[in-house]
């Protein structure tokens, strides 16, 4: 039987990474998953891939732009409404770069523009 634990927060929800560390958290006794992603209709498959994997489990969605820091303030506000009175025990930053280059061989102006690529189905 697992342990109960609190909420568990992924900005970068996908289909990868993101959705399955959710599932997985949630089968291990998180009682609440927020999610974060600028693709709101993933984000939905996501939310109801986790409650399938953990039934009872709480999982919010939150739509954010990472490349917009007005986007990210409004969804860190909504993330603590949503946390209610559960704390934050676990964090996932799962945003990434996409571009090829060498470690921290990339400026800034590269990273922001990796962020603001629109997802491509």
């Amino acid at each position: 039987m697992s342990s109960t634990h609190n909420a568990l927060l992924i900005f970068g929800s996908g289909p990868g990474i993101g959705r399955n560390v959710a599932m997985l958290f949630a089968e291990r006794g998180f009682r609440k998953v927020i999610l974060m992603s600028r693709n709101q209709e993933r984000l939905a498959q996501d939310a109801d891939a986790v409650r399938s994997a953990c039934a009872g489990v709480d999982v919010q969605m939150i739509t954010v732009d990472a490349a917009d820091t007005n986007s990210v303030q409004q969804a860190l506000e909504h993330a603590s409404e949503a946390l209610k009175d559960v704390p934050l025990e676990f964090v996932l930053f799962n945003t990434a770069r996409t571009g090829p280059s060498k470690f921290f061989d990339f400026s800034a102006e590269e990273l922001e523009a990796d962020l603001r690529v629109r997802d491509v189905e």
